[in-house]
């Protein structure tokens, strides 16, 4: 800040020899100086302080915003950013009962108390002026205390840090990744598509700050999504360490689902705060294995997937599973179709359960064989489109 004399606009030398004022100049030169930063704008706050009249006051803040704008207008003076219309933005308060408020919360005043109870009950300023002046001994610490803090001009100079592209950021991540903030490493991750590769990255963003949940938490579900589910448990275990969020809680559930350790996975997705539509998922399975189908079905909700249907289906409920799977994008290796292969023989609708299969047995040729045996399909057995489609 640049402080001035009672009544004054012009600014000291001795202003511009102090510590703030150097460093704010050293400042400006660091980040025209560093590519990886640039200007934005450079906001300047005159002030006057709430003693004598309004109109001297607000022709003494003016006149301060101009010393302080021809100020700084100077150090940017050869910068080619604040050469864009609106880079500097000046602004002028002629009595600044906010800052005094601040000033007198914060110090150890006697009259305290009082001062601050005359700011709330009178909003007129020349009301305000003469009861605080009233109180001779308060007004004289306040002269030599608190009023010279009030005047001042204040300058902010905003500065935006480039990041890097995500072609930087790969490249620095393989060459030195301690270059990397925590962020930019963790952004990184979800610049690659190999697995392995996301692996290696979280790892390194884990050992550069080991009390990252994010970093550890995603170690153990990128495990997990490559089947190595006593590593992701492991992994998982460090993280519940750092935080034992939700999501840690989430992917222990997931963990020992597949492990078919179902009450402890059941545990770890009730013992979440917050349940989600994946935790619910897990229910779900869960659920149907319990035979629990009208809980799956709603643990499942409306969110089509085979599972929803496969629910719906043992409920009783075919013609909501039907419309379940009609509603899916994906095939899951093949199940869906197998699946509304099943749904078509239970509604003896050939045709549908003839294309169902036949999508099933395209996906993977696994089906052909189930389909031979699954008694689901036992009245087509002797159908010839049906024996075509698996032999």
């Amino acid at each position: 800040d640049i402080n001035y004399v009672i009544n004054r606009s012009d600014i000291r030398s001795s202003e511009l020899r102090a510590d703030d004022i150097v460093q704010l100049k050293n400042y400006i030169q660091a980040v025209e100086a560093d590519p990886d930063r640039q200007f934005k704008a450079a906001n300047i706050s005159s002030y006057a302080s709430p003693d004598g009249s309004f109109d001297f006051n607000e022709r003494l803040s003016g006149n301060r915003g101009t010393s302080a704008d021809n100020f700084i207008k100077k150090e940017f003076s050869k910068i080619e950013a604040a050469k864009t219309d609106g880079f500097f933005n000046s602004v002028t308060t002629p009595e600044d009962w906010e800052g005094f408020k601040t000033e007198v919360e914060n110090s150890n005043m006697q009259d305290k108390d009082l001062i601050l109870r005359v700011l709330s009950m009178y909003s007129d300023p020349e009301v305000r002026e003469r009861e605080i002046r009233n109180m001779s001994s308060a007004f004289e610490i306040l002269k030599t205390d608190i009023l010279p803090k009030l005047r001042r001009s204040k300058m902010v100079i905003d500065v935006d840090k480039i990041g890097r592209s995500d072609e930087q950021i790969l490249a620095q991540i393989k060459a030195d990744p301690k270059v990397l903030n925590l962020e930019e490493m963790l952004y990184a991750a979800t610049l690659v598509q190999d697995n392995n590769e996301k692996l290696s990255i979280y790892r390194i963003a884990l050992e550069a700050h080991p009390q990252c949940i994010r970093a550890a938490n995603n170690i153990g579900y990128i495990l997990l999504i490559q089947g190595k589910v006593d590593e992701a448990i492991t992994a998982l275990e460090r993280a519940r360490n750092i935080n034992n969020n939700d999501f840690v809680k989430s992917n222990f559930g997931f963990a020992y689902l597949v492990k078919g350790e179902l009450v402890r996975a059941e545990e770890y997705f009730n013992s979440m705060a917050t349940a989600t539509d994946e935790s619910k998922w897990g229910l779900g399975v869960i659920a149907i294995t319990k035979g629990q189908y009208d809980a799956a079905v709603n643990y499942f909700g409306t969110a089509p997937c085979f599972n929803a249907a496969l629910a719906q289906l043992l409920e009783g409920n075919v013609t909501q599973a039907k419309a379940t799977l009609d509603r899916t994008t994906e095939t899951c290796e093949g199940r869906i179709p197998y699946l509304k292969a099943v749904i078509g023989a239970r509604t003896d609708d050939r045709n549908y359960m003839l294309a169902g299969l036949r999508e099933a047995v395209s996906i993977n040729s696994v089906w052909k064989a189930n389909a031979k045996t699954d008694l689901e399909f036992a009245k087509f057995w002797a159908d010839d489109a049906f024996r075509t489609i698996v032999q």
